[in-house]
């Protein structure tokens, strides 16, 4: 009679030394619990667009989360809407604008107060563009501001405590700028931030001092450290550098990874490592600790409960690699799960119910290549 998988790894085990244990951090996704259906017609987007980022959103109100993708980078091409059958495909789709545009990022909020998502574009050296939803259509942007930047990255969230949503955008050159959200649908005057002006590709929102306010982590490149910006609760920031963090970073992510109660960072490093950095009480962080066993040269990273066992994974997309999960273990210990089969440039990816079965499915955006839908599967 044969024995599980399982079993024979745990007989293996129980011979090999603890040195080579480490060998059986990397197995198959099919080995474990959670695992990730794909289907090609769960991809999106045709060969050829080069997509940067996925904004996961009920666009049209009807419960199940729609997908917009920034396209272009450097180079002009539609952005597009997908609009979701409620199962996880995207069947219907829009532009979204007239003029094909170098966009970068897009983000989703409630910028007129009135109950539905709006959309931020982030464009290459473009003025910044602002659609208003008008119960599932958008038309040409309503505000355009006046700032055109290198931006890599943006993010929307109340810095201020007015309960209006603002935003945030880091270019990879140039000034990184703070708007502040009138709530009619548009922003003031910005304000700069205290980011270095070379470098800078990602920010993330998180209270990261608990002191109740939004403070910011920018990721940066070119070898420099990554920085935290400590919010004095009205949208004033000091910024920090992030010890032992110097590398060529795309991304950040703030969580709590180590079931600890305190706020970690994550930093992906195109040099192939992947940082964690352990906060405590006094919102402090320790110095970098690498968690991955296996070189990943991340482009994004995303992060979410994966396995529904109450914590924090990581899913990293890579350059020119294929894409991977970071399960975690506890305790700042991951094990390491190949996605994807193909290698792909992933500028992005994003996570959310696509299918309303309660676990997180992953978005990969890709340059070049279709994007592609996993639809988890846990203990399916």
């Amino acid at each position: 009679m044969g024995h599980s998988l399982e079993t024979r790894i745990l007989k293996i085990l129980k011979i090999l030394p603890v040195s080579q244990i480490v060998l059986f951090l990397w197995l198959p996704a099919n080995c474990f619990a959670t695992d990730f259906r794909s289907h090609p017609f769960l991809e999106f987007d045709i060969e050829g667009r080069l997509s940067a980022h996925s904004e996961l959103v009920d666009i049209d109100r009807d419960g199940d989360l729609d997908i917009v993708v920034a396209n272009g980078r450097h180079w002009p091409q539609a952005n597009m809407i997908y609009l979701n059958d409620g199962r996880g495909r995207m069947i219907e789709s829009f532009r979204l604008g007239a003029k094909n545009k170098a966009s970068y990022i897009v983000r989703s909020g409630d910028l007129d107060g009135d109950g539905d998502s709006d959309l931020v574009v982030i464009g290459d050296n473009l003025p910044i563009e602002v659609y208003t939803n008008n119960d599932g259509s958008f038309d040409e942007p309503k505000y355009l501001l006046k700032s055109r930047s290198y931006a890599r990255g943006a993010v929307l969230t109340d810095l201020n405590g007015d309960k209006k949503v603002d935003l945030v955008v880091v270019p990879r050159r140039g000034k990184s700028r703070l708007y502040f959200g009138n709530g009619i649908g548009s922003f003031s005057d910005s304000n700069e931030l205290p980011i270095p002006v070379i470098g800078a590709t990602g920010v993330v929102a998180g209270d990261i001092d608990y002191d109740g306010d939004v403070d910011l982590v920018a990721a940066l490149r070119d070898d420099q450290s990554s920085v935290l910006l400590i919010n004095d609760g009205k949208g004033s920031f000091v910024s920090k550098p992030l010890l032992g963090s110097e590398g060529d970073h795309r991304q950040a992510l703030i969580g709590e990874f180590t079931n600890d109660d305190y706020q970690d960072i994550i930093l992906g490093d195109l040099n192939g490592n992947i940082k964690l950095i352990v906060g405590t009480p006094n919102g402090s962080f320790k110095q970098p600790i690498i968690i991955n066993d296996k070189a990943l040269f991340a482009r994004s990273l995303a992060s979410g409960d994966l396995d529904d066992d109450g914590d924090l994974d990581v899913v990293v997309g890579g350059d020119e690699q294929t894409n991977f999960a970071l399960y975690n273990l506890g305790n700042g210990k991951f094990r390491l799960v190949e996605l994807t089969t193909e290698a792909n440039d992933t500028y992005g990816v994003s996570l959310g119910d696509l299918n309303n079965d309660g676990l997180l499915d992953i978005v990969f955006s890709n340059s070049e290549s279709s994007n592609v839908i996993l639809l988890n599967r846990k203990n399916k």
